[in-house]
């Protein structure tokens, strides 16, 4: 899978500045698979994270710099964690955007090869300078949309500003979206970028990572959802809501719930639990797992849980965990929202209800917890389906083919630049 049209391999940088790396959940999980296929692709990565967190969301997040899984990276403020004083946080943010511009200014000045910068951010701090700087080199810029970020309430007015008006596509060469929603709301809708300048990229897996897992062992049969509690709180309900209605059936089994969740968020859900007669002790609060051992839960269980809402943003992302849920070969149960449907089908690869239909989506809880063998193929074929369409050097060939052309290019005019300067 290296070989490419390259003669080399070119540089290129991805830029973090929102969540951590390389632990964490699923927008870490995305940046190290994006790392992996365009390595694969005939490229030399790096990922960088140029603002350190407030507090450390994986306590295995720690390193300053290193190589995860294959992938390079390092924290440009030379820490994974902000500061406790209000003066240090600013002058950690600072040091770590002059270092993300020094980097770019390094990375993409005239060398033998192109240079690309990958841009994960939805800063305009961070990504217009960059911008700015990779017009005066003629490099390439490539922005990712794995979420439509002003529908969030927590994104910040700037950012949603950076989103709305266009910006941070108009000013890229190429885009990477993560679904068909968000492909039509930078192209037709917006009229940001040409169509032909964006890449639809899913989901991506990679089966190296689960070969060989030991399955997690617990007194009752469990459901799972994973990811961050206090952000999916709705969420959370709806599947207690769900859990409560196999309960009252007479299924007796547990719901686990793998993620951070702060004390008010956890109150809340137990709250739901009385409201909806689901008992406390059957709802477990798992905690931040992360690689071989959130695997293993994964791979333990009866069924794992992914509810999409019948909403815009539920339309424009597809969750990265869906991928490793698959992969674990346990009955995946979802909604039909998005781009679910063009891959998983009710009953072949995975359980798919209506959307915000919880009756449904427990029919299908209880059809995995009262039909092992069923789940059990259900899952595998959902595995082979992971394997087929999300493997991310299944996805590598397709990078390779959208962004040579546009490097290369690029590669042609700075060639040019240097012969006319010698003349």
């Amino acid at each position: 899978m290296k070989d490419s049209h390259f003669t080399d391999r070119p540089a290129l940088v991805i830029f973090l500045d929102a969540f951590g790396f390389p632990n964490g959940g699923g927008g870490a999980t995305r940046a190290r698979l994006l790392a992996k296929a365009l390595d694969a692709a005939g490229f030399e990565v790096t990922v960088v994270v140029s603002k350190a967190l407030d507090s450390i969301t994986s306590p295995k997040n720690s390193q300053q710099s290193g190589v995860s899984r294959s992938v390079k990276y390092r924290y440009l403020p030379g820490r994974t964690t902000r500061p406790t004083s209000f003066v240090g946080r600013r002058a950690s943010d600072v040091l770590g955007w002059t270092k993300a511009m020094a980097t770019a200014f390094l990375a993409m000045s005239p060398s033998r090869r192109p240079k690309v910068l990958y841009l994960y951010s939805d800063s305009p701090f961070l990504c217009i300078p960059l911008y700015l700087i990779s017009r005066i080199f003629r490099q390439v810029v490539v922005a990712e949309l794995c979420e439509w970020r002003p529908d969030l309430p927590d994104t910040p007015w700037l950012h949603k500003w950076f989103n709305k008006t266009g910006l941070k596509f108009r000013c890229a060469d190429r885009v990477f979206a993560i679904s068909r929603a968000l492909e039509a709301k930078v192209t037709h809708d917006m009229g940001a970028i040409s169509p032909s300048c964006v890449l639809r990229v899913p989901i991506m897996a990679d089966p190296e990572e689960f070969r060989s897992l030991t399955l997690a062992a617990r007194s009752r049969p469990y459901v799972l959802w994973s990811g961050a509690i206090s952000g999916y709180a709705d969420s959370v309900m709806f599947l207690i809501r769900v859990a409560a209605r196999c309960f009252a059936a007479g299924h007796d089994f547990d719901f686990l719930l793998l993620g951070s969740a702060d004390a008010s968020v956890q109150h809340r859900l137990l709250q739901e639990c009385d409201a909806c007669n689901f008992p406390r002790d059957h709802l477990i609060f798992g905690g931040y797992r992360t690689g071989s051992e959130l695997y293993g839960y994964y791979a333990g269980a009866t069924a794992l849980l992914a509810p999409l809402g019948d909403d815009y943003r539920s339309r424009a992302r597809f969750p990265t965990k869906i991928g490793e849920y698959l992969l674990c070969a346990r009955p995946v149960i979802t909604n039909q929202v998005g781009d679910v449907g063009e891959f998983l089908t009710d009953g072949k690869n995975a359980l798919v209800a209506a959307p915000d239909d919880d009756a449904a989506f427990a029919q299908r809880m209880a059809f995995a917890l009262d039909n092992p063998a069923e789940a059990a193929r259900i899952g595998e074929n959902g595995r082979q389906t992971a394997i087929r369409e999300f493997h991310y050097e299944a996805i590598a060939v397709r990078m390779r083919e959208f962004l040579s052309n546009v490097v290369l290019l690029q590669s042609i005019k700075d060639k040019r630049s240097e012969i006319c300067k010698c003349s």
